[in-house]
């Protein structure tokens, strides 16, 4: 599923090409507004397979692409240049906005290929697959799709959090809490319907002890009822 993260008041900076700017797409170790935490190292893969460019969008939207941009750096965060398309007019017209203050922030498009859970229902990114890059105007179009994305990531992150305050969840083995944390981010998934979201604990490990098979059960039959 292709998910969307974001830095609001995102510092530019920019030199004497036309069109360019420099940036920072993500960080790492802080807590994002939904509940997860990128871990230093997570882009090393993606940068392996795919190299260091990658597209640049108008708030995450396929069809309006308004340039490209090189990783410059990701050892302390991920760093960018980018380049907006000054033949194209909707690279002209952000890239203006940009300069002049209007557009605050920039956020990416990534497949969480890789990642575990904290107690507390964070969610840590271990493998990141970095997809591309977007200029955004959060938080100030509600109705935008890139928004709209980010509200249901939210939501999702909500229900994470307060199944991990659940004593049942607590006493949960780790491989266990594992599972269930994947099963609940899945079934509250807006790329897929609720049934068709809780994984048959069968189709993760085969040999679960009795004991552990009813509590998961009955965790996913509480969770079908919640979605």
């Amino acid at each position: 599923m292709l998910e969307i993260k974001h830095l609001p008041d995102v510092e530019f900076k920019f030199d004497d090409s036309p069109g360019t700017f420099d940036g920072i797409l993500s960080t790492y170790g802080n807590k994002d507004h939904v509940g997860d935490i990128c871990v230093r190292g997570c882009f090393e893969d993606t940068i392996k397979e795919k190299g260091l460019s990658r597209v640049l969008l108008w708030n995450h939207e396929h069809g309006s692409v308004i340039g490209s941009f090189n990783i410059t750096g990701h050892k302390n965060d991920l760093s960018i240049y980018a380049t907006t398309d000054q033949n194209v007019q909707l690279g002209r017209e952000k890239y203006s906005l940009l300069k002049n203050g209007h557009i605050k922030g920039l956020s990416i498009g990534y497949i969480a290929n890789d990642f575990k859970y904290e107690k507390d229902g964070t969610r840590m990114l271990t493998k990141v697959d970095l997809w591309e890059g977007s200029l955004v105007t959060f938080p100030a179009n509600p109705m935008a799709h890139a928004q709209a994305k980010f509200i249901d990531a939210k939501a999702m992150a909500d229900v994470r959090i307060a199944f991990c305050s659940l004593p049942e969840i607590k006493e949960l083995p780790a491989d266990m809490f594992q599972i269930v944390m994947k099963a609940i981010d899945s079934a509250f998934s807006t790329d897929t319907p609720s049934d068709a979201g809780i994984p048959s604990i069968a189709s993760v490990n085969d040999s679960v002890p009795d004991g552990e098979l009813k509590a998961y059960n009955d965790l996913m039959s509480a969770l079908k009822r919640v979605g």
